[in-house]
């Protein structure tokens, strides 16, 4: 069985700590003992080896007796109420470089545990960057306030998945704002934004493409696109619009952009189907 997985942003060889919320996953949760191997990444590619070390245990000024059943919980539960950390001697730290090529989903929120499921999904698949925004046919609109508890999600699913890399999260305001944020990017990630159909023999793949799903029964189906189209770009940027679809002037902007549209499946798919699905195709061709 593998050793559990835990969050550490702070990751260097020697003694770290946990976080509350990964804390309590190695001592309620798992039950981890002092001495019981793990693994620690810091979501930037760095990944430890490391084994779970004692810790102090807050006093108790008259100590009930507890069945034998109870005292292990109860000594967890102290731990965590008296504001103490679990901690970890890191003994290995390895880089692993990030994927050479990089999905991001520009999508639509989702209601309540749909949006959840869509986060978690989308990690689990290796997205690269998930930008959530409002279309001009939105219904659901978020807060910036919910990219922190979106983002204990995508730590989660990186844990489960074994991601080395946490994935980019945000939210924007509009679809506007979202591709401007895009195309500001860093000189190492400001690729331009281009159509990439294929390259002719010869030639380069291009660094990057801009796809749009949409259920038009004329455009090719995403998977035929990317199984077709030779050499992969680097940087691939998909929009997912909401379920009541992308208005025509969010068609015009993206069409100027280069954005080609592609379709996922025959049937009408909910916003967080659609963006797993990209995310599912491109897991598939990209690695």
């Amino acid at each position: 069985m593998s050793e559990p997985r835990f969050y550490c942003p702070a990751l260097a060889v020697g003694v770290v700590a946990l976080d509350e919320t990964e804390t309590r996953h190695a001592l309620v949760t798992l039950r981890l003992r002092p001495g019981d191997p793990l693994v620690v990444f810091d979501g930037q590619g760095r990944v430890g080896n490391a084994r779970l070390l004692d810790h102090e245990r807050p006093s108790t000024s008259q100590p009930s007796p507890a069945h034998p059943s109870r005292k292990r919980h109860a000594r967890h539960a102290g731990k965590l109420r008296g504001g103490t950390l679990a901690r970890a001697s890191v003994e290995t730290v390895l880089y692993l470089p990030p994927p050479p090529r990089r999905l991001t989903l520009i999508v639509a929120a989702a209601k309540g545990p749909r949006l959840d499921w869509m986060v978690e999904k989308c990690t689990e698949l290796g997205v690269d960057r998930l930008v959530l925004t409002a279309f001009e046919r939105s219904a659901v609109r978020l807060e910036a306030g919910a990219a922190e508890r979106l983002r204990r999600i995508t730590i989660a699913a990186c844990k489960q998945s074994r991601r080395a890399w946490l994935p980019e999260l945000r939210v924007a305001p509009t679809l506007a704002a979202a591709l401007e944020a895009e195309a500001a990017r860093g000189p190492d990630d400001s690729e331009e934004i281009v159509t990439a159909i294929g390259p002719a023999p010869g030639t380069v793949a291009r660094s990057a493409a801009l796809l749009v799903a949409d259920p038009d029964a004329s455009a090719a189906f995403l998977a035929n696109w990317l199984h077709g189209h030779g050499p992969l770009p680097r940087q691939l940027t998909v929009i997912v619009g909401p379920e009541g679809g992308l208005t025509d002037g969010e068609r015009v902007q993206l069409r100027a952009l280069g954005g080609q549209t592609v379709r996922l499946a025959e049937p009408i798919l909910r916003t967080e189907t659609a963006a797993v699905s990209v995310a599912a195709n491109w897991a598939a061709r990209a690695h």
